[in-house]
């Protein structure tokens, strides 16, 4: 099976997704792990960007692909509405399928005040992650969850 996490920045992701990775004994692939490469070597948004965030993903996919569907991999991303988000779901979607996986999309949310509280958090910043909640709307639009 496949566990995609859905959400905003900073609403526990990553913390749910470590737990949910570990009593499945699944395999987590957080989306810092593809995106890192190119926040780092490329400006966001950029042609260059992109090509780096769809080189690394596509060799991580790859590696999903050749796990055996009844090991578990748990997702993370950030996606709301744009032609990026779009590409990525198909993908992941078609990833599934090419697995024999189940696909489950989850959305996670949390109230304004736990929020906030999360995205200031120390631990972000060594990570590459915002900090800033006021910085999510530019960053990725509205988000939802109903993606079929």
């Amino acid at each position: 099976m496949i566990i995609h996490l859905n959400g905003w920045p900073g609403v526990g992701k990553l913390t749910i997704a470590r737990h949910v990775a570990e009593r499945l004994d699944g395999r987590l692939l957080d989306n810092h792990a593809i995106y890192n490469p190119a926040f780092s070597l490329a400006d966001f948004r950029s042609p260059e960007f992109y090509a780096l965030v769809r080189s690394v993903r596509d060799a991580a996919f790859q590696r999903v692909a050749e796990i055996s569907p009844t090991v578990p991999v748990i997702m993370t991303n950030a996606y709301g509405r744009s032609e990026w988000a779009e590409e990525n779901w198909r993908i992941i979607r078609d990833l599934a399928n090419r697995r024999g996986s189940r696909f489950f999309a989850v959305t996670i949310t949390c109230s304004a005040e736990e929020h906030l509280k999360r995205m200031a958090s120390e631990d972000r910043k060594p990570l590459g992650k915002l900090t800033d909640r006021r910085e999510l709307p530019a960053v990725l639009g509205p988000l939802d969850g109903g993606r079929g």
